[in-house]
């Protein structure tokens, strides 16, 4: 079964609505052309004026990996078999962001999200010590947990196993989210240090 890799439309829906509560204008389904003279302009030539512009254009893979002279796909992210083994290299594994992997269920790439570069990092660690006893490597099965969006420090939406979050919990569960990522890839250290700094920005 494909996995969702976005909110629901049900939670595009809420997040909509507090966003219009908030006073913010939504303009969907329109590209950004030019932005001159305290106008943003989208290409069929509407002006929304704003004095402040933030340009949110998502991640992007690691610019120099399509310099190392291995196989990459039209987004720059090298090319990986099921087992995270770069094509046509038996003995080098990629992860992360500089991965492009296709997701069995829907030939899908999968997202730029910490949850799956974490798990990567954890088969591909498995599969080459299963090389090393002389086992084959298994193929990285994905599985998206979750995703969470902030809109303000108290709101946000979001779902989890399939249940969907809105409001406050969802604000709680991201920052959950934060803490589990600190401890796996640091220490308890690191994440108690983390979590004060979090609490004391959002008292």
């Amino acid at each position: 079964m494909p996995q969702v890799y976005d909110l629901p439309d049900a939670q595009r829906a809420r997040a909509r609505r507090h966003l219009e509560k908030m006073g913010v204008e939504l303009v969907c389904g329109e590209m950004l052309s030019r932005v001159e003279n305290g106008c943003a302009y989208t290409a069929s030539g509407r002006c929304v004026e704003a004095e402040t512009l933030v340009w949110c254009g998502g991640a992007h893979a690691d610019p120099d990996a399509v310099e190392w002279g291995l196989e990459f796909d039209n987004s720059g992210r090298l090319i990986v078999g099921q087992d995270l083994k770069i094509s046509g290299h038996d003995a080098v594994y990629a992860i992360g962001d500089v991965a492009a992997f296709r997701d069995p269920a829907d030939n899908r790439v999968l997202p730029m999200l910490a949850q799956f570069a974490i798990r990567e990092a954890e088969q591909a660690a498995d599969n080459i010590l299963a090389e090393a006893r002389g086992l084959a490597p298994e193929p990285f099965v994905p599985n998206m947990h979750g995703e969470f969006v902030s809109i303000g420090p108290r709101w946000g939406v979001g779902w989890m196993f399939g249940l969907n979050v809105s409001g406050r919990p969802a604000i709680i569960m991201k920052r959950l989210t934060y803490v589990l990522y600190w401890l796996q890839v640091g220490s308890f250290r690191l994440a108690w240090s983390r979590t004060r700094q979090m609490l004391a920005m959002h008292k």
